[in-house]
């Protein structure tokens, strides 16, 4: 089962029992070996949960049962990712999610809630504020007093909020976002740029050897490893297709979600005239 849900902009989705259109925040749930088509609007971007082991199908029903919470579990996972410790924690949290999207479409599971105590960003405005001018500052040398000082806070109060909140330092956080950073920049430049030491040295990361560390621990590889992967799904590129060009009608390529690299069933060449209207898709909100 994969659960697709877009962040930003729509996707269409066409299966067998109609078509569906996905604003943000709205999942679709593909069912095991189940073909589909997606049409994303071009500012898309998706969270793409794939769910194994399942021995039945028919799941999409038992989902839309509980939609709002299955939204909910996944927005609540996107909103923490900006604030894993670690690889660990990383790995940690992404099992509690799973137990969740289990238990959803388990029926004899049990539920299984986040525990009562647990803290939210949202609901101090001044933390809010003060991860903000984090965020916003990370190219540059931050001044954690002044962070403090123009989010309303003292620092003693902006360690103990932190620390209660995403169980991190300010310096803790700063170092993890300047991770992250790095890693896109290695990820988005590539193949053009790989030169790892550029990209650290660009989120202030001078020393090379305690950045491979940093990196080790925040991702659970090092940096030349992300690369030896970014060369690995490199190999499949030649499989992507696109679907139109200028000269030729849309192609629609029917791909099953549970389909290895390297299988892909025949194409079924439609003219672009024969295309449904958008709007006559059952939206789901």
């Amino acid at each position: 089962m994969a659960i697709i849900m877009p962040v930003y902009g729509t996707t269409t989705f066409e299966v067998m029992d109609g078509r569906y259109i996905c604003g943000p925040w709205a999942p679709f749930v593909l069912d095991p070996h189940e073909d589909f088509h997606a049409t994303l609007s071009e500012d898309s971007h998706l969270l793409i949960v794939q769910v194994v082991n399942l021995r039945h199908s028919r799941y999409r029903h038992l989902c839309w049962r509980d939609k709002t919470v299955l939204r909910d579990i996944l927005s609540g996972f996107l909103y923490e990712t900006p604030f894993f410790r670690s690889h660990d924690h990383a790995l940690a949290r992404l099992s509690h999610l799973a137990t969740r999207l289990y238990g959803l479409v388990d029926e004899q599971a049990a539920a299984v809630p986040e525990p009562e105590n647990r803290k939210i960003i949202g609901e101090d405005r001044r933390l809010c504020r003060a991860i903000e001018l984090l965020n916003e500052n990370l190219g540059s040398d931050i001044q954690i007093e002044s962070i403090a000082s123009r989010s309303g806070l003292s620092l003693r109060n902006l360690h103990y909020l932190m620390k209660q909140h995403i169980g991190q330092s300010p310096y803790q956080y700063i170092r993890g976002r300047r991770l992250i950073k790095a890693r896109e920049g290695i990820i988005y430049d590539y193949p053009d740029n790989i030169r790892i030491a550029e990209h650290a040295a660009k989120w202030r990361f001078q020393h090379a050897g305690r950045f491979s560390g940093y990196y080790l621990k925040q991702f659970g590889e090092y940096p030349n490893e992300t690369l030896r992967e970014l060369d690995r799904l490199r190999q499949y590129s030649s499989q992507v297709m696109a679907i139109k060009n200028e000269t030729t009608a849309p192609t629609h390529y029917w791909i099953s979600s549970s389909m290895k690299p390297g299988h892909q069933h025949s194409p079924q060449k439609q003219p672009a005239s024969g295309a449904k209207n958008a709007d006559s898709g059952k939206v789901i909100q």
